[in-house]
């Protein structure tokens, strides 16, 4: 995955506005409270794979990071 899809280091324009207008129907307080429940599942199990594998740490980290994402992104 590359830069170009950072909407933090777009030029302004009709691709920014696009995906600037997808994160505030994604990311508004109503919205958010949809996911709750899925992010609370993501990071219980993200603690359980750290009590099993504490050095595993930045495994169990990014794949908190990314599936949170990912269930935001649907």
């Amino acid at each position: 995955m590359g830069w170009e899809h950072n909407v933090a280091l777009m030029r302004y324009g009709e691709a920014w506005l696009y995906r600037r207008k997808i994160a505030h129907q994604s990311f508004r307080k109503e919205a958010v409270k949809n996911y709750y429940s899925v992010l609370l599942e993501k990071v219980h199990s993200m603690l359980d794979g750290l009590l099993k594998n504490p050095e595993k740490f930045d495994q169990h980290n990014r794949m908190c990071a990314t599936s949170s994402f990912l269930c935001l992104s649907l």
